[in-house]
């Protein structure tokens, strides 16, 4: 870097702030979670608890110069740079109101703390004007973080080194650094980050610094649980978080001190070339364990749920009874225990619970001992296994952990339909939305949660009465929780939450599924590997859809993955393997049903079409040597088109747009999509179906295509590429009279039960 061409006199180095002003600029973007005035000495926050954040940006220390040929010595803050203060403002701001998740917060501090460390690498470059930096410079600098990141481009560890030195020769450096407590020395962040002349945080303090500080005091050094490895150099995605932090300060307003370009375009890519260490990816659950894991979950569900509840209602009885005959708690929890205790043993015959119920809360810690708390949980982790791998959703969609304000709630399942016995899951999305949405569920997903509310109506039996509660509010009542003695008694203080670190400890040992297989994203790994090995050609932006992808390539690691791939093709042995354990005549079975109902359609709907359809009649015209039918001889008919139906081999194949009636790769030679001797089914859509002799549809169907129409229409609308417009509209247009030519089409023949016009011979 060619500092002397940068390099300002010290007299120089007061840059002009943008004018003070109480009110927050109108070109710097505001964001609500920030208290504080555009003036304000102090930097003042409110997080997701509602709890005030203070950061002392003026006293953020910067690094001296002087050794590098700077006109600073020892003792810079930010206070002295007022218009990085602005810079550091803005960019919290920025960051804020690109976030809108439960971590927002932390996440934007996270990309101010990058910030401000860049500050200090340019104060020791002799650079103290971010629009002085050229697209060069940032290359230098990307090269300076390898591979340790700060600790590299900083030189953290030989300034560690230095100050180890100095303290060791001066009692007053190191009494300012180092305090001693209960015989055990700590080293203050504060403190050593004046020394260091930048942030420098606790967790980041490797493990020979604290001990060489210590042994200056000879005192044994305080022990943090995370105390960096220092030789261990940055992962991609510190890479990455670093990066997108230094490209937020070309985004920021021209009034402003701002880099006028942007460093790092594609971060991800520059992560990647940076060397950092490869993210570690969730590893894949084997089919095996995960029939374990699923086999004793549905077990839980369907056959202990019932116990597990009826022993909630004997704990939360015995307490009500107990506190009207004696008044302390102990002798209260004596009582509850007892009655547990004489229950269990009826309760255990009957729903075949685990183990030997020896109290409400915690087992007496015997082999084989257990209690209500503990059997609760056991149950929630098969709901969490149930629900995580048919809704391939992430843990905290599911739980809610800690103080995130979502997880699955009573009332979360919505009825989609009058009629069937089928629901929408209101979820939250964590990554991608940050919003709630509804989706699918199938019958395993509405049993388990329905477990979970019978578990927390059980818990709060007052809620079942209530009604007109706002959606925030419902949200509140969460399924992952569980009960003390004193929230059964009424008191006003909120229940414990389920946490699947350490309360799935037990389930997976009854499983008999080892420790390495307890990470709660295999679950959604193993969905979408299940959906991709299952389908012949699956799609992958269905896939995407369900797993709420912003794009498609965080879907596509799903199969890229080696990983992935590996385990993908392991099962496909297995299963060819077992193939004979199968149900292939259940699957037969159904496909046939569907077939017969199809069928059925095609012979007595006016909303039925297709060459397909055309073709049945056909048959039936020359079976019976007539046009008209009577009901009676609806079944007849059926009878008939079923068995040319299986001599010719149809079987059909339900498509979006309609059902595929070929089946075997001796129909390709006359189906639209056969080439090469194969069916190539992955072409399918309607306007290659349309006219082919395999294929039939539905007005049910066809509304499927009119809704693809009218989404390509709103597309057209939103482009502002003339030629996408013109594509677009082009495609919408084609489907649409698609539409109307298989109408046409039905309206030409009328079902074999419904007389015909006077004067008509002919179907």
């Amino acid at each position: 870097m060619n500092v002397q061409a940068k390099a300002i006199p010290a007299s120089a180095t007061e840059v002009r702030a943008m004018g003070r002003v109480t009110a927050w600029p109108e070109d710097v973007p505001f964001n609500p979670r920030i208290l504080s005035a555009w003036d304000d000495s102090l930097l003042r926050l409110r997080d997701e608890r509602g709890v005030e954040r203070i950061i002392n940006l003026e006293k953020v220390p910067l690094p001296a110069n002087r050794s590098s040929g700077g006109p600073f010595d020892h003792g810079l803050t930010l206070g002295q740079f007022p218009h990085w203060l602005d810079v550091a403002r803005a960019h919290l701001a920025l960051s804020l109101n690109e976030y809108s998740g439960h971590d927002a917060l932390d996440t934007a501090i996270n990309g101010l703390n990058h910030v401000l460390r860049f500050f200090a690498w340019c104060v020791e470059q002799r650079v103290y004007k971010l629009s002085a930096l050229r697209p060069q410079d940032l290359e230098e600098f990307a090269v300076a973080l390898r591979p340790h990141g700060w600790f590299s481009a900083l030189s953290v560890p030989e300034r560690l080194d230095q100050i180890v030195e100095r303290a060791g020769k001066d009692t007053h450096i190191l009494n300012s650094i180092v305090s001693v407590k209960n015989r055990v020395c700590s080293v203050s962040p504060d403190a050593l980050s004046r020394e260091m002349g930048f942030v420098i945080t606790s967790r980041e303090f490797p493990v020979g610094f604290r001990e060489a500080m210590a042994a200056l005091t000879g005192y044994p050094p305080h022990r943090s649980r995370k105390a960096t490895k220092s030789r261990e150099g940055w992962s991609e995605s510190s890479f990455k978080n670093c990066f997108t932090a230094l490209n937020r300060l070309a985004h920021l307003p021209d009034a402003l001190d701002r880099l006028d370009f942007e460093p790092f375009p594609n971060a991800r890519k520059h992560a990647r070339q940076s060397g950092g260490r490869p993210d570690g990816r969730t590893r894949n659950l084997p089919i095996e364990e995960a029939a374990k894991l699923l086999g004793l979950a549905l077990k839980w569900i369907y056959e202990r749920s019932d116990g597990v509840v009826e022993l909630m209602n004997v704990w939360r009885d015995a307490l009500g009874e107990a506190r009207y005959r004696w008044c302390s708690a102990e002798d209260i929890q004596i009582f509850a225990t007892q009655r547990l205790r004489e229950a269990y043993p009826a309760i255990q015959a009957k729903y075949g619970l685990p183990g030997q119920l020896t109290g409400a809360v915690r087992a007496g810690g015997g082999e084989g001992d257990t209690s209500v708390v503990e059997l609760i949980q056991d149950l929630q982790t098969a709901a969490m296994i149930i629900v995580g791998i048919n809704q391939g959703r992430r843990k905290n969609e599911v739980l809610g952990e800690g103080s995130r304000p979502w997880g699955l709630y009573l009332g979360c399942m919505l009825p989609s339909d009058p009629f069937v016995d089928a629901h929408e899951l209101d979820i939250y999305i964590e990554k991608t939305w940050r919003n709630w949405m509804r989706m699918s569920t199938n019958k395993l997903t509405v049993d388990a949660i329905r477990v979970l509310e019978r578990l927390r109506l059980a818990i709060y039996p007052q809620e079942k009465e209530d009604s007109g509660l706002s959606a925030e509010e419902l949200r509140r009542r969460k399924l992952f929780v569980f009960p003390t003695f004193r929230v059964l008694l009424g008191e006003d203080i909120a229940p414990y939450q389920y946490a699947f670190g350490n309360h799935s400890v037990r389930f997976f040992k009854e499983a008999g599924v080892g420790e390495e297989a307890r990470r709660s994203h295999s679950f959604r790994r193993f969905f979408a590997l299940i959906y991709v090995y299952r389908w012949e050609h699956p799609l992958l932006q269905a896939l995407s859809e369900y797993l709420c992808h912003m794009d498609m390539e965080s879907t596509r690691v799903y199969v890229t993955d080696p990983s992935m791939r590996e385990e993908a093709e392991r099962i496909e042995k297995v299963y060819r393997l077992r193939a004979d354990c199968f149900p292939f005549e259940e699957l037969t079975e159904a496909q046939r049903q569907y077939a017969d109902d199809l069928l059925r359609a095609m012979l007595t709907s006016t909303s039925a079409g297709g060459p397909m359809a055309r073709r049945v009649r056909q048959w039936v015209k020359r079976l019976a040597r007539r046009v008209e039918f009577a009901d009676a001889d609806l079944d007849e008919a059926l009878a008939a088109v079923r068995s040319s139906v299986d001599r010719r081999g149809y079987m059909p194949t339900s498509f979006r747009h309609g059902a595929c009636w070929a089946s075997g790769d001796r129909m390709a030679r006359r189906a639209r999509c056969g080439s090469g001797g194969k069916l190539h089914r992955e072409q399918a859509d309607i306007g290659i179906c349309s006219t082919c002799p395999f294929h039939s549809t539905s007005e049910a169907f066809l509304r499927n295509v009119e809704q693809e129409a009218m989404e390509l229409e709103a597309q057209a609308k939103a482009t502002v590429d003339a030629v996408e417009r013109e594509a677009t509209l082009r495609a919408s247009r084609r489907l649409l009279e698609l539409i109307d030519l298989e109408r046409e089409l039905m309206a030409r023949y009328r079902p074999l039960n419904q007389p015909a016009s006077p004067g008509r011979t002919t179907s």
